[in-house]
């Protein structure tokens, strides 16, 4: 596979596992870096930060939540995100 070809992959992958996490939003779930794997993203802060900018550059009627949860056993904190419907 040509560089062009795996750079053309990448960008694909990236942009459906995007659309897959904000999907999963907007059908109501909480999203961490918990779910890494699931969507096969490696950098899942950067997918929530483009996330977040869609939502507002689009003016999409939902604003992005997130709150710090403890994980493992050692109590190591993430954030956890969803949407909520925008008030009018």
């Amino acid at each position: 596979m040509s560089d062009f070809q795996q750079t053309k992959k990448q960008i694909v992958d990236r942009y459906n596992a995007k659309l897959a996490i904000f999907n999963a939003m907007v059908n109501g779930r909480r999203i961490s870096l918990l779910n890494s794997q699931e969507f096969k993203v490696s950098q899942m802060h950067t997918t929530i930060c483009y996330i977040r900018k869609d939502l507002e550059d689009k003016n999409l009627p939902w604003v992005m939540k997130d709150e710090w949860i403890a994980t493992g056993p050692y109590g190591k904190r993430i954030k956890e995100y969803w949407f909520e419907k925008k008030e009018n």
